[in-house]
């Protein structure tokens, strides 16, 4: 970029054709022009899609893997799991709360990653203390068990 002087400006960005597209004034505030928006319009669109929609999409095989070894102690991931959970009756199965109506990806992420602090009995259930892309993992992995309709 070439070096620009506005008025009223202490550092301004020029675009490829020369004009000024961003400017900060001397007060902090950004002022832009027109054609920054038209060029950076799609690029934010496409981005904030592509966050949104990995949101959702998880690893499912990591997901699977995660449930089996730390769900698996109190809930039936998978009716073929390696071991039993130690919790007697277990816990909800992933296949019932599969294909509850209100379930969702994102009320599953927000489940999961919900801390759990206070457990008071063998009936709560604790923090699983998962990263935020592990809680996505398991979230799109449960919803693989969802039966079709």
């Amino acid at each position: 970029m070439r070096a620009l002087t506005p008025i009223n400006a202490s550092r301004a960005e020029a675009g490829n054709d020369g004009r000024v597209v961003a400017a900060v004034l001397g007060n902090g505030i950004l002022r832009m022009n027109s054609s920054f928006f038209v060029g950076i319009a799609p690029v934010v669109i496409i981005l904030s899609w592509g966050a949104a929609a990995s949101a959702s999409d998880g690893d499912v095989e990591a997901g699977k893997r995660l449930s089996l070894n730390i769900c698996g102690a109190c809930h039936i991931v998978v009716p073929d799991q390696p071991l039993p959970p130690i919790l007697n009756p277990p816990a909800t199965s992933f296949s019932v709360i599969a294909n509850r109506p209100s379930t969702t990806a994102d009320s599953l992420r927000r489940y999961i990653a919900k801390l759990h602090p206070k457990t008071t009995g063998p009936r709560e259930m604790p923090d699983p203390e998962l990263s935020d892309d592990q809680v996505t993992d398991v979230a799109s992995f449960v919803l693989t068990l969802r039966k079709a309709k």
